[in-house]
């Protein structure tokens, strides 16, 4: 009897560790993970390591991880990041979040946006919230209202 009690305490305690295990530092861009939702949407990446470039895309984040970037200056994420759950924690390092570019879908006074409890940790991050900037929420010059031409050319 004790023999199976010692291979049970075995067992849970190899797939205690499984999280451990699984875990992965993912690169976003690469063929696995073209964007940075790609890879935050993967529970196997616990750390994201971004190249230097600009990405324009709005992020959800709903778990713990970390997003590292090479520099403030050239890793820079245009839009949203937004991270919810009480026991979320997410590391942001080494990158600029920037929602105050008028060309981004949708208007977010917030560039990063933590609720439900969620917490944040950076260093070396930049953060430009936008302020008062006439956003655009269509790509396509109906912001004045005037849908006529978008109205006739739906069925």
């Amino acid at each position: 009897m004790r023999s199976y009690r010692v291979m049970g305490i075995a067992v849970a305690a190899w797939i205690g560790s499984g999280a451990a295990l699984w875990a992965a530092t993912c690169s976003v861009p690469s063929g696995g993970y073209p964007t940075i939702q790609a890879a935050v949407d993967d529970p196997v990446c616990t750390q994201i390591d971004l190249q230097s470039q600009v990405y324009q895309e709005e992020i959800a984040i709903g778990r713990s991880l970390a997003i590292l970037g090479v520099s403030n200056s050239t890793t820079i994420i245009v839009g949203q990041v937004e991270i919810d759950g009480g026991s979320s924690v997410v590391t942001m390092a080494d990158l600029k979040v920037d929602a105050s570019n008028s060309a981004v879908s949708g208007c977010f006074r917030d560039a990063v946006l933590a609720r439900g409890g969620a917490r944040l940790l950076g260093s070396n991050l930049a953060v430009v919230n936008a302020s008062g900037v006439a956003c655009l929420l269509f790509g396509d010059g109906f912001e004045s209202g005037n849908t006529a031409a978008w109205s006739a050319t739906t069925p």
